[in-house]
């Protein structure tokens, strides 16, 4: 199964967890799945149109998807790691 790295900013929807499992499927699924499991983790992500939060950039298998790709159609295939990586501000 796919692995989702959570970004530490939004673990606390998954109760801690850094990691989790998921079926095989596009990047959306993928990040519904997640959510399924971790009330608000898919807010986090998504904005009201379904679409991914600007702040938010996608690796596969600790390759960065370019931002002319439609990255929440990019299928997750069962061996693959997806780390979703927040921007954080301060100041």
């Amino acid at each position: 199964m796919p692995t989702v790295t959570i970004p530490t900013a939004f673990r606390g929807t998954t109760n801690g967890a850094a990691q989790v499992e998921v079926p095989a499927g596009s990047i959306k699924a993928c990040l519904e799945s997640v959510g399924a499991d971790a009330p608000g983790f898919l807010e986090l992500c998504l904005d009201a149109g379904g679409n991914a939060q600007r702040w938010l950039k996608f690796f596969v298998n600790e390759v960065q998807l370019d931002d002319s790709v439609d990255a929440l159609s990019v299928e997750i295939g069962e061996d693959d790691r997806l780390e979703v990586l927040a921007a954080v501000a301060g100041g």
